[in-house]
Formats: structure tokens, sequence, C-alpha cells
């Protein structure tokens, strides 16, 4: 007798890519709530029954769709990042400044709009995925700017460490967020190469004269 079950796709590597690149593209455009399964499938080219073969679930498309997304446009970045900032042979300003700009560089490298609409839409109307994200990519790319910033603030705790790091993230999120407002306040066209080294010089060397100086007052104060 015939069984009525209908069959498991067939294990197909290049199935889980398309579905990872079809759904980045369908949870950026329309965000995770107004996605459905069959959206992706339909797109993609592939069974409704393989999202669940792949992935399990809708949820855990949605995650495995946001590691892959970081992981193709950001892992080499925070690679390097982290074996910048664990160099010990460097002086403090050397390692304060050369992960600063490793750091920016990274974050306001071109990245296709898809890839930003997703991350923003993730961001700013957060889902369960969040907490993997940040655990998985942005936090340790966040302890490679403590470890930099942590030498200049050997009086403060935790949280005076974790707020200079979060102002030398917001000196660059503004170019990432509201760039086309800082292009028309600059009188600039685009973000290119010139331009993006100038402000990542410029925040590197904004926030070790602050450090620098805050360290400078400290031990006047002592």
């Amino acid at each position: 007798m015939r069984s009525r079950l209908a069959p498991l796709p067939r294990r197909d590597p290049g199935t889980r890519e398309r579905l990872l690149a079809t759904a980045a593209r369908v949870f950026a455009d329309r965000g995770y709530a107004a996605t459905t399964i069959r959206d992706v499938c339909k797109r993609a080219r592939a069974n409704v029954a393989a999202v669940n073969y792949h992935f399990g679930s809708k949820e855990q498309l949605y995650v495995e769709t946001l590691r892959w997304a970081m992981t193709l446009c950001q892992g080499e970045d925070t690679a390097e990042l982290l074996t910048f900032a664990a160099r010990d042979d460097l002086s403090r300003a050397e390692r304060l400044v050369g992960t600063i700009r490793r750091f920016a560089l990274g974050m306001l490298a071109a990245r296709p709009s898809w890839h930003q609409h997703l991350m923003f839409r993730e961001m700013t109307s957060p889902t369960l995925a969040l907490d993997r994200i940040v655990d998985e990519f942005l936090g340790p790319r966040f302890d490679a700017l403590r470890r930099a910033v942590a030498p200049y603030v050997a009086d403060g705790d935790r949280r005076t460490v974790d707020l200079h790091v979060m102002s030398i993230i917001g000196q660059l999120l503004y170019h990432k967020l509201a760039g086309a407002v800082a292009l028309r306040l600059l009188k600039e066209p685009s973000y290119g190469p010139a331009l993006a080294g100038r402000i990542v010089d410029h925040v590197a060397a904004f926030t070790l004269r602050s450090l620098e100086g805050r360290r400078r007052r400290s031990r006047r104060k002592d």
C-alpha cells in the first residue's frame, strides 16, 4: 500500500543556501511577521516541506537567515578585529586607534541594501533572534572595543567603559542610519573611500583625545 505521507525532500546543499538567500530578501522587504514560509519557498523555487526539513520552523529559518547574513557580510571583518584587539605588542594608543579604525571600516563598509534593511528591522522591531545575533556577532565586536577602551578608564566601573564604547559606536551609527542626511550636510555625493577614511580618522582621534584627557584629569585628582 502506498504511503500517504509526503516524502522528505532530498538533502540538497543548494536548496538550503537558496532558501537563506531568498529569505534574507523577503524578510528584509516584509519583516518577520508579514513573511510566510510559502512566500520564501515560492521565490526560492523550493518545496514548502524543504523549510521544515532544513530549518524546522519559520522562526528557526529567520534565525539562521540573520546568522547567514551576518557571517556573509561581517565574518572576515570581525575575525580581523578580534585578532588585532588581542595584540599585546602595541601601545595603549595604538591599540585604541587601530581597533576603532578596524571596527569603523567594517561598520561603514558598503553592504547590499537587503542586508541593511534586514538588520534595521531586527534592531528596531526585535524578535527572539536578536539575542543570538548579539551573542554571536555584535557582542564580540563590542568586547573588542571594550578591551581597547578599558585601559583609559581604570578608575571607572564596567558601565563607564560600556558607555564610552557606545559613544564610539554612536558616532559611526549616525553615518550608517542617517547617511542620506549626513551626505547632504557634508555636501558629498556618496561615502567614497576618502570620505569614509576621514570619518574613521576623526572618530579615532576624537575618542583618543577624550580618553587621554579623562585619564589626565583622573591622575591629577589622585
